[in-house]
């Protein structure tokens, strides 16, 4: 029998119904098995757990300096509490269950397509080429990119075809967006981006440094595999959006499609299902690659650890590397601000500053007599006291020697913090008149927790950021964090030997730079929210794009669209650049060019405001929660703002003329 005849036997047996039932039945029993075995080694891992923290606390006499590198001081039951919580994540069987139920959808969609054996042979060849390379170490590497390849482009392709049967409905929409996938695949410029996508996510795991602590591993592959997908993603979406509107109305393509008739908004709104089908495909491979990367390095062992989660160090509870992994980067936590000393309201803020404008006026007459000049006087004198309230003094020199001196900072509404279990972080970052990287400064917080006081010290370069993992019952009962930040000066200061000082102040940011973060929730939701936000940005540049090509040509639409999509992006970094941004010299004049510029930022800051502030990407870099409301809010102006722009283009095209019958 010829190969030929073989393979047009096999094809025929994979697309018969009874074929398709009974993979389809092996394929449930196997996600079944796999779901048990998993089951079955979650309450072994429990137990295991179970028996290690009873002999802790049996112990924990004996175990003061593992608790001081959790918190450095507080309650021991506390901080036995967080271990445990942290310490029952490796039984957590969430990441794998998750990957048999994606691998399972996977294949199940494959067989119902009539790929099974397709699929299967295909797998057989890699395996052949992809195991004699992980044999050896040398070409190990070659062998994990190989693979990754072949996973992604398995699924893409298994997902695109089952997005090519949720399209196969009847009606012109779904036309528009079959015709749409299928040019994304025949289009160099969009086939393009996703051969890119797809092998820098399979070779991303590769560039990891596997000398560098966990955590950093951790983040980093977050940061470039969401952040870097997102991106790429984004790329393909502005272009291939245009180009599909744009090269159809260049080659004289559209006129088949609006001579059928094909009324402007099924037009459009094909195009846009299409082109958000294709971004939800991508962001959905790119996702669980992801995701179940992360699954498999949280289970390796952290810096300080002989396997994952059990401690090299028998006097210590858990590894600082795993603490801050488990705590800091795969948690979902809420930021609290330090409450401000005081506001712009305050009598007494308010009788300063008229007895310093009145002392001005003495000296300058004309100082802060219109409207405009006296409220910016306003808002430099607040911005002056308050930097000023956030100093942290060098030491005072004395005949008995050097008095650091004391900061008071306070936070408030923690009541959820107090009930949790979890620890805390503070989180901070001071600067100096130089910020010189070489110059280390002791910084020490003295806590008024419910257990009583307690200080602990942190060395610190100035315009670096520095964490601090707590036990929560620094807090009160009353949900109230009061401390003290002393600033006790330099290491290199010797000024009992040299006779001068070297230590200078330390200035902390009054945005950011002193938070107190505490988790409410675990990283795994917060993931999937944050990929559903990305789709919604995708989908909105892609209508975006669509709009723009409905009257411009190629590379015009292309730029208009995409400074719109970067002006939304940046908008966050305007908003903070106009805090410091002064649009007066030092007399007092005008500087009219600057006053231009910040209007037109103020005007992008402004309209972007709530999408810069969703911030997906770097909220689940550093472990800060993307809220359910947040989420809606998000959903919803991304929603009018993508309806808003459908009905420009709707309105643009219907007044197009794009099809005309000259006669001969």
């Amino acid at each position: 029998m010829r190969l030929g005849e073989t393979l047009r036997r096999l094809d025929r047996l994979q697309h018969s119904l009874g074929f398709k039932i009974a993979a389809s039945a092996v394929v449930v029993g196997l996600m079944l098995f796999g779901l048990g075995a998993v089951a079955l080694d979650a309450i072994g891992s429990r137990e295991a757990v179970e028996e290690r923290l009873a002999a802790v606390e049996a112990t924990q006499e004996e175990q003061a300096d593992g608790r001081e590198s959790l918190a450095r001081a507080g309650d021991d039951a506390s901080a036995l509490a967080a271990v445990q919580r942290i310490a029952e994540q490796q039984d957590n069987p969430t990441g794998r269950a998750f990957a048999i139920g994606a691998g399972g959808f996977v294949a199940l969609v494959i067989v119902w397509l009539g790929l099974a054996l397709t699929y299967l042979g295909i797998a057989l060849v890699a395996g052949v080429v992809v195991v004699p390379l992980w044999l050896f170490e040398s070409t190990r590497s070659f062998a994990l990119i190989g693979a990754g390849v072949l996973a992604l482009s398995a699924s893409f392709t298994a997902l695109m075809q089952f997005l090519r049967l949720a399209f196969s409905g009847p009606g012109p929409v779904f036309a528009i967006a079959r015709n749409v996938l299928a040019e994304a695949v025949r289009l160099k410029l969009s086939l393009l981006f996703i051969v890119l996508l797809v092998f820098a996510l399979a070779a991303l795991p590769g560039l990891l440094d596997g000398e560098r602590q966990l955590r950093f591993r951790i983040q980093s592959f977050l940061q470039y595999g969401t952040g870097g997908a997102f991106w790429i993603i984004a790329l393909l979406t502005l272009l291939f959006s245009v180009a599909t509107v744009a090269f159809e109305q260049r080659d004289k393509l559209i006129w088949q499609t609006v001579t059928k008739p094909v009324s402007p908004a099924k037009y459009i709104f094909g195009k846009w299902l299409g082109v958000a089908g294709l971004n939800a495909v991508l962001l959905a491979v790119c996702a669980s690659g992801v995701f179940l990367f992360v699954e498999y390095l949280r289970v390796q062992p952290a810096a300080g650890e002989i396997r994952a989660f059990e401690p090299a160090s028998t006097g210590v509870l858990i590894s600082e590397d795993r603490l801050k992994l488990e705590t800091e980067v795969l948690s979902a936590r809420v930021t609290a601000e330090p409450e401000p000393p005081f506001r712009m309201d305050d009598p007494g803020f308010r009788e300063s500053l008229r007895e310093y404008i009145e002392s001005r006026r003495r000296i300058e007459p004309g100082f802060a007599q219109t409207d405009a000049e006296f409220e910016e006087v306003v808002r430099d004198t607040f911005r002056s006291a308050t930097v000023h309230a956030m100093t942290l003094e060098p030491p005072i020199i004395t005949p008995t020697g050097a008095q650091a001196v004391p900061r008071y900072f306070r936070f408030e509404n923690l009541e959820g913090a107090r009930r949790s279990t979890r620890p805390v972080t503070i989180r901070f970052k001071v600067n100096s008149d130089e910020n010189n990287p070489t110059h280390f400064y002791d910084i020490e917080f003295l806590f008024m927790g419910s257990s009583g006081p307690f200080s602990t010290h942190r060395k610190t370069a100035a315009a670096v950021t520095q964490t601090m993992t707590l036990p929560n019952d620094i807090i009160q009962a009353n949900g109230v964090l009061e401390f003290y930040m002393y600033n006790h000066g330099r290491d290199d200061d010797r000024w009992w030997e040299t006779g001068m000082q070297l230590s200078g102040p330390l200035y902390i940011d009054e945005n950011g730079g002193l938070q107190l973060l505490y988790s409410v929730g675990d990283y795994r939701a917060n993931f999937m929210r944050v990929i559903f936000v990305l789709w919604l940005k995708l989908a909105a540049l892609a209508m975006l794009g669509i709009c723009t090509a409905t009257f411009l040509s190629f590379p015009v639409a292309t730029l208009v669209a995409g400074v719109i999509f970067l002006s939304a992006e940046a908008a966050g970094f305007l908003a903070g650049s106009l805090e410091s941004y002064r649009i007066r010299d030092h007399d007092g004049n005008l500087i009219w060019w600057k006053y231009v510029a910040e209007q037109i930022a103020l005007v992008i800051s402004d309209f972007f405001r709530i999408y810069a502030s969703l911030r997906p990407t770097s909220r689940l870099v550093d472990g800060r929660l993307l809220s359910l409301g947040d989420t809606a809010l998000g959903l919803v102006v991304l929603a009018l703002f993508t309806l808003v722009v459908y009905a420009v283009a709707v309105l643009i095209f219907r007044r197009r003329e794009l099809a005309i019958y000259s006669g001969q």
